[in-house]
């Protein structure tokens, strides 16, 4: 930069300087007329900084996080090379903070140098290559952002539970909450496999409404594969959620006095030979979904068996026990789960 050094230069201040009595467009035209290289165009700016719908209106009539918006496009104006910001997002709500800090970074891109200070560590974080801490008029410290988290920052995790509001994890309490879980699965899945050898022979392990359910589906015409997977299922669902297992039975036996939904799982068996992403599943499993939302009420009767992390753990175990052998049923089963929670039930995800 030479003797035309301030035509390269862009500042915005976090008080906004502008005409008050021009409107938005007219003050970056009267900034556009300050220079005399190319300029960017101001309505194409405006609509960068989401205030075309007040270009016409006067710069005193607007709001701090407008007139904020107004700064950052006049500062943008003259296309700088060196641009200083002070406090780009203030006066902003969440979506145009977030608009903002994207132009901000797009301007970067082009090569221009970006100045930037703030109070907001998000917004410092996000945006700045390097930081500088700068205390009683002296910088302090300079690192990257990485730097300044892996050098100052605590790990650990802040989670809201349900009902009890925040709660700070440190990253010992995170290791351990991780070991009990794993070790929880591990168990699970043990007693998982152990009951899916045990299902293999008789039917000694089911109650006899559960072995009626197994008889209807033979008489029904379903598959002997289908049968048996149902038995596992079964008997998997009696040892791992007791407390759930005969008004599963009950949800069973309503669902077979239904045909359509009879004749729905037949054809969603027949896929078992299908690739994953075959389209046909999508028609399937809307098809599947829709049945099952014509009786909410059996559905609403699923929903205390997602009380908890357990019993949702329980579920996934239970209901992909096959997954892994069958990757077309597990991509239907993804499939009408997607649209039972699109139609508001809390289905987990597993």
């Amino acid at each position: 930069m030479g003797a035309d050094y301030f035509e390269h230069v862009g500042v915005g201040f976090e008080l906004p300087a502008g005409f008050g009595r021009l409107t938005v467009r007219e003050n970056l035209a009267a900034f556009a007329s300050l220079y005399r290289g190319p300029v960017e165009d101001p309505d194409a700016l405006l609509e960068r900084v989401d205030l075309t719908d007040a270009a016409d209106r006067r710069a005193d009539e607007l709001s701090k996080g407008m007139r904020m918006r107004m700064n950052l496009a006049r500062s943008l104006i003259n296309r700088p090379e060196l641009l200083f910001l002070d406090e780009p997002t203030s006066g902003q709500d969440p979506v145009r903070s977030a608009l903002l800090r994207g132009l901000v970074r797009e301007t970067a891109q082009t090569g221009c140098t970006v100045f930037l200070t703030t109070h907001d560590m998000v917004t410092a974080d996000l945006l700045c290559d390097r930081l500088a801490f700068v205390t009683r008029g002296r910088i302090a410290a300079i690192d990257t952002p990485r730097g300044f988290n892996l050098g100052h920052g605590r790990p650990g995790l802040v989670a809201e539970i349900k009902g009890a509001g925040a709660r700070e994890l440190s990253m010992e309490s995170l290791t351990d909450v991780d070991r009990q879980l794993s070790d929880r699965i591990e168990a699970l899945i043990a007693r998982r496999d152990t009951l899916q050898r045990l299902a293999d022979g008789d039917r000694s392990l089911l109650p006899q409404r559960a072995c009626a359910i197994l008889d209807r589906l033979t008489d029904l015409g379903f598959r002997s594969d289908f049968v048996a997977t149902q038995r596992e299922g079964l008997v998997l669902a009696r040892a791992l959620a007791p407390e759930f297992f005969e008004g599963f039975v009950t949800q069973l036996e309503h669902r077979l006095d239904d045909p359509e939904y009879v004749e729905l799982q037949k054809r969603g068996w027949d896929a078992l030979s299908w690739d994953p992403d075959d389209p046909r599943l999508e028609e399937i499993a809307s098809a599947l979904a829709d049945n099952l939302l014509a009786d909410r009420v059996l559905m609403e009767a699923q929903a205390d068996f997602f009380s908890t992390p357990d019993a949702i753990t329980r579920y996934g175990l239970i209901n992909n026990h096959r997954a892994d052998q069958m990757p077309s049923m597990a991509r239907l089963t993804e499939l009408i789960e997607e649209r039972l929670r699109a139609a508001g039930f809390d289905i987990p995800h597993h």
